[in-house]
């Protein structure tokens, strides 16, 4: 009769072991029971790169309560716990883009900090995939994934474009390649000319990938460098750089006094579009259109947490060609930007 006991003991030892391997085993997910998805005709995303909490958050644009945990579909917040290195200088998130990569596998999300941290993270387990410390008084403003795997990153302090080889979790490398731009804001890749084009506080220019899968470089198209506009002697403050979805050759270009669309044929910027009276205004530091229903998404600082942060989405939808403004308004978060949740360059 006393073996009873360690006959139980031994069964209570058993399912300890089956379930801490199960919690070891367990996929990883940043929002367990969420699904990872991208805007779709029937559920269009907006992504808030929130800089009070410091952390990526996607939801339902056409849900009207943002506040509601309902509405949100995905986020990651970095932190050593979860595997991100040097997670304490992630902070003032400044960018986050979605992104299908061959070299890393599907789905991955592309973040970058003032702070100076620059991640890769796997949309669907939330995993960091890589991770580069651009260093103090760089102030990363902008990421872009090249369909090569190599990450771009656009830095305002020190006014450089630095681009890392592709790697991958388990491999190492110390070198980046680094060209000058001044106010270095904005990051977009081309996939039709093939072009890397880059946003600075007065010029947008055009970058051709070269140098080798090791040690990857970017080269200065020469012929392809616009001045932004701007009244003459009055500095222009490019910030913003997005595809106008549903266009081959448009870019949303954002600077201090407006907002524009450049057409990458004709080298020209234009406030000729739909909606531009409601849509333009200066100052935004984020702007982008759904690849669907061609609703903007606007982000304009109000002073919520920071100066340059916001608590509000601009939304604008559209009937029969005229614009309409909705908006969304979080309690809590502090914006910097807002971003169409959508891979496609």
């Amino acid at each position: 009769m006393r073996k009873r006991p360690l006959f139980f003991a031994g069964i209570a030892l058993a399912v300890i072991v089956v379930l801490i391997a199960a919690l070891l085993l367990w996929p990883r997910k940043s929002m367990p029971g969420k699904l990872a998805v991208v805007s779709s005709p029937e559920a269009e995303l907006v992504a808030g790169v929130d800089q009070k909490d410091n952390k990526i958050v996607v939801y339902r644009m056409e849900d009207p309560d943002w506040n509601d945990a309902g509405s949100v579909v995905w986020q990651c917040r970095p932190s050593l716990r979860s595997g991100f290195s040097r997670a304490w200088k992630y902070k003032m998130a400044s960018d986050a883009k979605l992104r299908y990569s061959e070299h890393y596998g599907g789905l991955v999300v592309i973040t970058c900090a003032s702070g100076g941290m620059v991640y890769v993270i796997d949309y669907a387990g939330g995993e960091c995939l890589f991770a580069a410390d651009m260093g103090k008084g760089s102030n990363p403003h902008s990421v872009e994934l090249l369909p090569s795997g190599n990450l771009v990153v656009a830095s305002s302090e020190d006014n450089t474009l630095t681009i890392f080889p592709a790697l991958k979790a388990d491999e190492k490398s110390d070198y980046r390649f680094t060209q000058p731009l001044e106010g270095a804001h904005g990051l977009s890749w081309d996939p039709r000319s093939k072009l890397l084009w880059a946003l600075g506080g007065e010029r947008l220019s055009a970058y051709e990938p070269g140098g080798t899968a090791e040690e990857p470089e970017l080269i200065p198209r020469v012929g392809l460098i616009f001045d932004l506009p701007a009244p003459e002697g009055e500095y222009a403050g490019g910030h913003d750089l997005f595809p106008v979805y549903g266009t081959e050759q448009f870019y949303w270009v954002t600077t201090n006094r407006d907002i524009f669309q450049f057409n990458v044929e004709t080298g020209q910027f234009s406030t000729d579009y739909p909606g531009h009276d409601l849509i333009g205004g200066p100052g935004a530091k984020a702007i982008g259109n759904q690849p669907y229903s061609g609703a903007v998404v606007r982000a304009v600082p109000n002073g919520t947490h920071e100066l340059w942060d916001t608590d509000t989405a601009d939304i604008f939808t559209f009937d029969n060609g005229f614009a309409k403004h909705e908006s969304r308004t979080h309690k809590r978060e502090a914006y910097y930007k807002l971003r169409v949740w959508h891979p496609d360059y």
